[in-house]
């Protein structure tokens, strides 16, 4: 087959003679994208009916969630960042990054995420709603499985590898053991999450601050939540090390924000999950007028200008 040289802009470029002919022939594929499947998401935490009622512990209106994915290396910057201001974060990690560490390196981060959160985000991190059912309960049963064994303790929360999912997913949720998930999708309302397997978070670590100010300026005689996520590796994606200090010079303003309020619950994702769940079951379950407590957590319920303790197996009539 004869072959033409051709030279443009410096570069040499090999093309076949027949390729004029080839190249009209030819087909192109098109690639049509893929519709979205609509996901049906059951509204199971009653804002309304709880939030009016109840206060987080110790008669506080407000809570905080730091929520941040994947486990990389920076996670133990952040995580002392948090504990110098007595912040709780959540952390999902992907156990399949575990395999070439040794006993050792495993023990270290027991330390590393000790006093928080440690959550299930898949062995490999993959786009689970591409997956058929098999391969989503083994990366999600095999990852909380490899998590509890070098934890120690049940891991029950997750959030979805690149923030999505399917109905597939969402229904098998519950036989898997995962009690909640978080997406990356913003809900801005501060209120209570509507499904907790379908759990938006407030924003991106990247606007925290503006959201953690409005969070605090926001006045409202009901229970409120901010849920901050990202990834802890983000605050490293710089090109210079003054720019990377600056990234981190964000989050520690966020942190030192939220830590002067007095009003603010710093807690787990886990933590928020089971104490708001506790609650509508109370309000659920309850005869009219009266909040029976069935849970193990003790609850708090507003009173006037404080909360009051309803604790587990207790009865308490609905104060006015």
């Amino acid at each position: 087959m004869k072959k033409i040289l051709f030279f443009l802009m410096g570069g040499i470029i090999l093309m076949s003679g027949s390729c004029a002919s080839e190249t009209k022939s030819a087909k192109k594929k098109v690639v049509k994208p893929v519709k979205p499947v609509p996901v049906v998401v059951e509204t199971k935490i009653e804002h309304d009916k709880i939030a009016g009622i109840f206060t987080f512990p110790g008669g506080k209106l407000k809570a905080l969630v730091m929520s941040f994915d994947d486990g990389p290396d920076q996670d133990k910057r952040l995580i002392e960042m948090f504990d110098k201001y007595g912040i709780k974060g959540t952390f999902h990690l992907n156990s399949g990054k575990f395999a070439a560490k040794s006993k050792t390196s495993l023990d270290l981060l027991k330390t590393v995420y000790a006093g928080h959160e440690v959550s299930a985000h898949s062995v490999s991190h993959p786009h689970l709603e591409f997956l058929p059912a098999s391969k989503v309960s083994n990366e999600i049963l095999d990852d909380r499985k490899q998590l509890e064994a070098v934890f120690g303790y049940p891991i029950h929360g997750m959030s979805y590898p690149f923030g999505t999912y399917n109905q597939m997913v969402l229904d098998m949720l519950p036989s898997l053991g995962i009690k909640y998930s978080r997406t990356v999708t913003m809900d801005t309302s501060f209120h209570l999450p509507k499904n907790l397997l379908v759990w938006n978070p407030t924003c991106h670590s990247g606007s925290g601050e503006y959201w953690a100010k409005k969070f605090i300026e926001t006045k409202r005689d009901e229970m409120m939540l901010l849920f901050i996520w990202g990834h802890a590796w983000e605050f490293d994606n710089a090109a210079t090390d003054a720019a990377k200090e600056k990234n981190w010079a964000v989050i520690d303003n966020i942190c030192v924000l939220l830590a002067k309020e007095t009003d603010i619950w710093p807690a787990t994702a886990m933590e928020v999950a089971d104490y708001i769940t506790a609650a509508q079951d109370v309000v659920t379950k309850s005869p009219d007028g009266m909040l029976v407590n069935s849970s193990e957590i003790t609850l708090w319920v507003k009173s006037k200008d404080k909360g009051v303790k309803l604790k587990p197996g207790q009865k308490l009539a609905i104060p006015k």
